[in-house]
C-alpha cells in the first residue's frame, strides 16, 4: 500500500530552487537529511506536469522517497 503524507522540507536553494533537502518536518518532528540515495525528475499526467523526486536517508527515520511538485511548490513523502 503506498502512503502518501504533505510534508515540509527545507532545501539547500541553489541556481534552480529548491536544489537539494536538507530535512524534513512531519507530524510536527524534525528528522536531519543524512544521504541523498538517488534524485530524478519525471513528468506525469496530460499536461506533463514536472516533479522532482528524492530518494533520501533521514536520521532516525530509514529511508523514504519525497516528492517536489514545482507548479505547486508542494512536497510529499512516499514511504
Amino acid at each position: 500500500m503506498e502512503q502518501n503524507n504533505s510534508i515540509q522540507v527545507e532545501t539547500y536553494d541553489g541556481y534552480k530552487s529548491p536544489e537539494t533537502p536538507r530535512s524534513v518536518l512531519m507530524m510536527g518532528k524534525k528528522y536531519e537529511v543524512t544521504r541523498v540515495v538517488k534524485s530524478w525528475r519525471t513528468q506525469r499526467g496530460e499536461n506533463r506536469q514536472t516533479e522532482e523526486h528524492f530518494r533520501v536517508e533521514l536520521k532516525g527515520y530509514g529511508e523514504c522517497e519525497i516528492i517536489y511538485n514545482p507548479e505547486f511548490q508542494t512536497w510529499r513523502m512516499k514511504k
